[in-house]
């Protein structure tokens, strides 16, 4: 049988009832609203699950997944989408650079700053990051600063702790900042480069749903959630947006995607520029 057959028989394996169910499972686990037209999407992605589970039926996957807390996160690794490289965006990084480090550095701030790269994936944008920062201490031996990354997949925040990268992950940072490139990537074409291990003990990465709140009492200075909020109504982003909201300084940036925007959301942010918004003081609470 050719590859056409197989996905359109496949496809038909899947039943109306069971569709929906998967559905709400991938928004109860992740907060992802899927369209009902992305059938063919969802089953391409999930054979893989039913081929490893040796099942035939789409509704004997759904009742492993309710059984089966491991496959809980195989799941969602599957249905979540994870492709990043380093040095996304360049304007981002300009205006994190050219704007927010200097007004940082002017304030004399006497603690680490702190940035949460919040839709993390296999951890490029944090490694990013952690480079530029790096090279503001270089320059500023005072300056400190802490990088965490979060994503909601474990296979991923297992590839970013792992922190290897080659090929398309850094051929545009490579191309843009040869002499930072050089400078802070330690490694070779064929094993891999990794970021120095000056810039790895400044980052920690951590499973985490957006649907939770950060239970932890340091706030962000900057948080970037990038390419995630497009694949959620706009009530979970609403939700989503006041986990982080909560989690951030007073004026605190919050960084997001190119096809993204709060301009229609109920949010605790101000615009600064296009991408940037700033989180919004609001009474004695932020005041204290």
């Amino acid at each position: 049988m050719d590859m056409s057959m197989s996905m359109t028989t496949t496809e038909a394996n899947l039943s109306d009832e069971a569709f929906q169910e998967l559905l709400r499972l991938v928004h109860k686990l992740t907060g992802i609203s899927i369209g009902q037209n992305r059938k063919s999407m969802l089953v391409g992605r999930l054979r893989k699950r039913l081929r490893a589970n040796d099942l035939d039926r789409f509704e004997q996957y759904i009742e492993l997944i309710k059984q089966d807390s491991g496959e809980v996160a195989l799941f969602v690794d599957s249905v979540t989408t994870n492709e990043t490289y380093f040095y996304r965006t360049p304007r981002v990084w300009d205006h994190l650079t050219q704007e927010f480090i200097p007004s940082w550095l002017a304030r004399g701030e006497n603690r680490p700053l702190r940035l949460w790269s919040a839709a993390a994936s296999t951890g490029e944008e944090a490694h990013t990051a952690g480079i530029f920062l790096e090279d503001v201490k270089r320059r500023h031996p005072r300056f400190a600063y802490q990088i965490l990354g979060t994503d909601i997949s474990a296979r991923v925040v297992g590839v970013a702790r792992q922190g290897v990268y080659r090929d398309r992950a850094i051929e545009r940072f490579r191309n843009a900042h040869a002499d930072l490139f050089d400078k802070y990537m330690v490694g070779n074409d064929v094993d891999g480069f990794k970021t120095a291990a000056t810039i790895r003990n400044n980052i920690s990465f951590q499973e985490h749903n957006l649907f939770r709140p950060r239970a932890e009492s340091n706030k962000y200075d900057i948080v970037m959630l990038r390419n995630v909020l497009i694949y959620f109504n706009k009530t979970d982003q609403e939700r989503v947006l006041s986990n982080i909201e909560q989690a951030m300084t007073p004026n605190g940036l919050l960084y997001i995607g190119e096809s993204e925007s709060l301009s229609q959301l109920r949010t605790g942010f101000d615009p600064v520029v296009p991408l940037v918004y700033r989180r919004r003081v609001t009474g004695m609470r932020d005041a204290a």
